[in-house]
């Protein structure tokens, strides 16, 4: 089955976020039951510091916040192709 994802998170503050660090772990890991065809991540209102693969073979990142931004929208989107088991 071929799966079109998009998965968006808006983060809004009434105060100005002067320092913050979030780690994202949103994107599919290809295996014997999926398939990962595409995969997109766009940020917006903070910066990646840094991407690595964790422990579990997940793609981790790291986000900052630094400034006066009221609001930080995330969204990841992409498509997988899953098969029976």
């Amino acid at each position: 089955m071929r799966l079109k994802i998009t998965h968006r998170t808006d983060y809004r503050y009434d105060a100005p976020v002067q320092y913050l660090l979030q780690r994202l772990r949103l994107l599919p890991v290809s295996g014997h039951t999926q398939t990962v065809q595409s995969w997109a991540l766009k940020i917006d209102g903070a910066r990646e510091e840094v991407r690595f693969t964790d422990h579990f073979g997940n793609d981790t990142r790291l986000l900052s916040v630094e400034g006066e931004p009221h609001a930080i929208a995330i969204e990841a989107s992409g498509e997988v192709v899953t098969r029976d088991t």
